[in-house]
């Protein structure tokens, strides 16, 4: 695979509050804590809300903080890291089948775009059971569960259960995240970036909205040196040795692998009572 060289990323994070300018008296910084520090992730795998560490399953989750901070953009990305598992990357258009410790129902080849992950492994957006390659973007963590979850997850499920977890929004305050990346595969001709932008408004004590979008170009890097100028017209086996008549037949695609992405996501967040708390979400990818 052709090395990607990382040109420019930046993150800008926006307190949309107001406030007042006031003189204060600076207190000094606390001294930093020389013992390491380790953020436990909180899971609901099992309908409850448990740490990662007392599940009593074969789980591994990855954070929100985790994904910013690896640049992890899609799923492939964070299974890498997951033992016994992996993703056949068969393009943006196919159907991309994730394989947990060899156990796979379909083929291994160019794929017919059913998208259904190879039918042993379900993906869940929250609650609600949907197989997409969904990008990472303001996640709130990534929950892997390997082995048969047929009790609680149903059908699909006999390798194992990937969960989107999405940041919900949140009452505490208005915000604005603003992001990008610049780069370049070595062998591509373009330049491939990514942008996109998160907020998060409160309405009311107990009323909020939260909304994403981003767009993703990549560029791709393999060139495609004789492609049909028109599909049932044009000769696929000129005289090579005629340079007039291959480019009357035949032209160059360069960077043919490239990928455009638009994902998006409107959320509404409603907790008039203490039992109540309820989140409608709408998907664009």
């Amino acid at each position: 695979m052709s090395r990607k060289h990382l040109l420019l990323t930046a993150s800008v994070a926006v307190l949309a509050s107001s406030f007042a300018l006031t003189a204060a008296a600076q207190e000094p910084a606390p001294e930093a804590d020389s013992e390491l520090r380790v953020t436990a992730v909180t899971v609901t795998a099992t309908r409850r809300a448990e740490s990662v560490q007392d599940v009593p399953l074969n789980i591994a989750a990855i954070g929100g903080e985790q994904i910013e901070e690896q640049g992890f953009d899609e799923l492939a990305d964070v299974l890498a890291y997951v033992p016994g598992i992996n993703v056949i990357d068969r393009g943006g258009r196919q159907g991309n089948p994730i394989i947990v410790r060899g156990l796979n129902a379909d083929g291994l080849g160019s794929g017919d775009g059913n998208n259904d992950g190879g039918g042993t492994v379900a993906t869940y957006i929250g609650e609600v059971p949907l197989f997409v390659d969904l990008k990472l973007n303001d996640l709130e963590r990534v929950e892997v569960l390997l082995g048969p979850q047929g009790t609680l997850y149903g059908a699909g499920t006999l390798g194992g259960a990937i969960r989107y977890i999405p940041k919900k929004p949140d009452f505490g305050g208005d915000t604005l995240d603003v992001r990008t990346e610049i780069s370049q595969y070595a062998e591509a001709d373009e330049i491939s970036y990514d942008t996109g932008l998160t907020f998060n408004k409160t309405l009311a004590p107990n009323f909020a909205v939260r909304g994403s979008i981003d767009f993703e170009k990549d560029s791709g890097f393999i060139d495609y040196p004789f492609v049909v100028r028109e599909i049932g017209v044009s000769d696929p086996d000129p005289d090579f040795t005629d340079p007039s008549d291959v480019a009357a037949n035949l032209r160059r695609v360069t960077d043919a692998d490239g990928e455009d992405v638009l994902s998006a996501r409107i959320a509404a967040r409603w907790a008039p009572l203490d039992w109540l708390d309820g989140t409608l979400t709408y998907y664009v990818q």
